[in-house]
C-alpha cells in the first residue's frame, strides 16, 4: 500500500517546493559542501528529521553534479500514485486499492479472503516524519465500521508507532 518511501525524501522528508525542484532540475546534490564540520553534518540530520523548513532549503545548497533534467522523476501526488496501480501494466490491478482512489487519493481499503478481512491503512504523514498518522477521513472510515466485518470471531491486530514529539504542521513548509 501507499507508505512514506512511496511519497517521501527518505521516507520522512514532505514533497516540498525545494525537492520538488531537485527531483526534475539539472542538479543532484551529491555531497555535503566541502567546509562544513561534522557537527555541521550531524546538526543538519537532526534538523531535517524534524521537518525544519530551513534545513529542507539547506538541501539546495549541497554541492550537486549536472545532470540532464527529466520531468519523468517528479514528485507524485497520492492519487496519481494510486492511478498507476491501474495501469494496463500493473499486476495485480489495482493492487490493492479502490478505484475511486485514483480520482480522491484514497489509499486505504478492507478486502474480505473467506473468514478474513484485511484492512490496509495509508499512514503516510504529509507533514513529514516517519511516526506515520491517519487522516480525518481515514479516522472516520474506521470509526463508522465501514472497515468492520463483526462476528463473535472478529480479531483487531493493532500495531503501534510512537507518539509524534513535534507538532506535524511544522513539516509542511510548501
Amino acid at each position: 500500500m501507499h507508505g512514506n518511501h512511496d511519497r517521501m525524501l527518505q521516507g520522512t522528508v514532505p514533497a516540498v517546493a525545494a525537492l520538488r525542484t531537485v527531483s526534475t532540475g539539472s542538479r543532484k546534490p551529491v555531497a555535503l559542501p566541502a567546509d562544513w564540520t561534522d557537527a555541521q553534518a550531524l546538526s543538519l540530520l537532526r534538523r531535517l528529521e524534524h521537518c525544519e523548513p530551513a534545513a529542507l532549503r539547506t538541501l539546495l545548497e549541497m554541492t550537486a553534479r549536472q545532470v540532464t533534467p527529466d520531468l519523468g522523476r517528479q514528485i507524485i501526488s497520492r492519487p496519481e500514485f494510486v492511478a498507476a496501480h491501474f495501469g494496463a501494466a500493473a499486476r495485480p490491478p489495482g493492487h490493492g486499492f479502490v478505484p475511486a482512489g485514483a480520482t480522491t487519493g484514497q489509499a486505504y481499503a478492507a478486502h474480505d479472503h473467506g473468514q478474513v478481512r484485511l484492512i490496509t491503512l495509508d499512514t503516510v504523514d504529509e507533514y513529514g516524519g516517519w511516526q506515520g498518522s491517519l487522516d480525518r477521513d481515514q479516522l472516520h472510515w474506521l470509526a463508522g465500521g465501514r472497515a468492520r466485518r463483526g462476528g463473535p470471531d472478529a480479531a483487531v491486530r493493532r500495531t503501534r508507532k510512537p507518539p509524534p514529539a513535534r507538532d506535524a504542521r511544522q513539516c509542511n513548509a510548501g
